[in-house]
């Protein structure tokens, strides 16, 4: 999704209890993104895009990741094709 000039990832509402922990605690999340479908151009190859260290945000009454902005080019194509992707979380110590 995009909020501003930003892209990010909504965490499920269905979780909410465990993020609101993550938040409360700052924890420091490594963050994977699979792409299920390819992509185009230099990106044709890659099926998973190593996003790093990230923290969920409040927002309203949801939670979210913000994605680097440095990557905006590629969540663009991702958000504008629709194309669907996996998320993996692991927290750092």
């Amino acid at each position: 999704a995009k909020i501003g000039d930003r892209y990010c990832i909504h965490l499920p509402s269905s979780l909410s209890s465990i993020w609101s922990k993550l938040y409360e605690e700052r924890s420091r999340l490594e963050v994977f993104v699979f792409f299920k479908e390819g992509l185009e151009g230099f990106l044709k190859d890659v099926r998973v895009m190593p996003v790093g260290v990230r923290r969920v945000v409040k927002a309203g009454d949801r939670y979210l990741i913000y994605l680097p902005t440095s990557l905006n080019n590629l969540w663009k194509e991702v958000n504008e094709k629709r194309l669907e992707v996996e998320v993996l979380i692991k927290r750092v110590q």
